[in-house]
């Protein structure tokens, strides 16, 4: 019998740079699939993404559900959303906890049936998750559903309290400490990383706008294409965009640089509510972070804070080119923070007592 079973909403590591599925959710998943506490991992794959070849979906780690019929006809992925709801519903019948990444539409129907209908024990892990101003939206009713869980674990304390089962996370990480002791960049020119999602939300925008006026630094770009940074790359010398990168490449390129930017919009829901989990990342490879947003779960860490504004992010910017104002030791107690708060085993006897207390 399956005791814990883990639903994910991904795809193979094969087809991820093909896809327009979040690398960070798929690492991120990945490593908690790694604390080994989950008997069974299934993946709801999106109905939104397409899959060329069943071949790909083979995994010794996740079982992917990816029925798909009649593909030309839009209406018809939400058949295909129904069938794997139903299927995840069947191989789940079984498990007496279960663990779902996040509800979204991909995964609602399963959620609603194995918690209300089945009575099952259902846990949460909230990743992304922001309130919406319309009384009749899905994500209200998330609200409700979301209350009634057997628990949650969140990567934002700032949203609302969801449920009365509750603990927050910001991150996962597994690393062997004596290999991430700060790596100086080797260049005399200051180096800054803006990785992931590159879209308003993340304020990919500001960071090109910035840096095409100093060509004193270089900004280094690594996530899936997008228009915009190309164009930027090739007109700017010291904008480097390097594409999407396999995840040990990224993380040599992290190790690499000297700053680590988080350009989010405080202004945006999106960026209200959720925590960029990617800073806890950056931290954790000794990188000095700098945020446009005050982030009380990284209460005790050093960080470089300023506004989301262009002319103090860029006086900021020419004042750590010539020096930096935290200094090695507290990017050192930053790895040990986030050693001691965020590690596999944090996460492991966090998801045991989420379950104890459900009872």
């Amino acid at each position: 019998m399956k005791q814990r079973v883990f639903v994910i909403q991904s795809v193979p590591a094969s087809i991820l740079s093909k896809s327009n599925a979040s690398q960070a959710a798929y690492n991120f998943c990945r490593k908690l699939i790694d604390v080994g506490i989950f008997d069974y991992t299934l993946s709801i794959v999106p109905a939104d993404i397409k899959i060329c070849s069943r071949d790909c979906v083979k995994d010794d780690a996740v079982e992917y559900l990816d029925f798909r019929i009649f593909e030309v006809l839009r209406f018809v992925k939400y058949i295909s959303v129904l069938v794997n709801d139903m299927l995840c519903v069947l191989k789940c019948a079984s498990a007496n906890k279960i663990w779902f990444y996040n509800i979204t539409k991909t995964n609602f129907l399963a959620y609603v049936i194995l918690r209300f209908l089945l009575r099952k024990s259902v846990f949460v892990i909230i990743a992304d998750h922001s309130p919406n101003a319309s009384w009749w939206s899905l994500s209200n009713c998330m609200e409700w559903v979301l209350a009634k869980a057997s628990g949650i674990i969140s990567l934002s304390s700032r949203a609302y309290p969801l449920n009365e089962n509750l603990i927050v996370i910001p991150g996962i990480e597994s690393f062997d400490k004596k290999m991430l002791l700060p790596r100086k960049n080797k260049s005399p020119r200051k180096s800054f990383l803006f990785s992931g999602l590159l879209s308003n939300v993340t304020g990919i925008e500001m960071a090109l706008k910035i840096f095409s006026k100093t060509d004193a630094v270089d900004l280094i770009v690594t996530g899936k294409k997008i228009d915009l940074v190309e164009e930027y790359a090739l007109a700017y010398q010291n904008i480097k965009y390097l594409g999407f990168l396999e995840y040990d490449e990224y993380l040599d390129v992290l190790k690499s640089v000297d700053y680590c930017l988080s350009f989010r919009d405080p202004s945006l829901a999106e960026n209200i509510y959720n925590f960029p989990s990617k800073v806890i990342e950056y931290m954790a490879y000794g990188k000095s972070v700098i945020s446009t947003i005050v982030y009380p779960e990284l209460d005790g860490m050093m960080y470089h804070t300023v506004s989301f504004d262009e002319c103090e992010i860029m006086a900021l910017i020419k004042r750590l080119s010539f020096h930096d104002s935290i200094p090695a030791e507290g990017l050192l107690d930053n790895i040990e923070k986030i050693h001691e708060h965020f590690s596999l085993s944090t996460w492991a006897s966090s998801i045991v007592k989420i379950e104890g207390d459900s009872l």
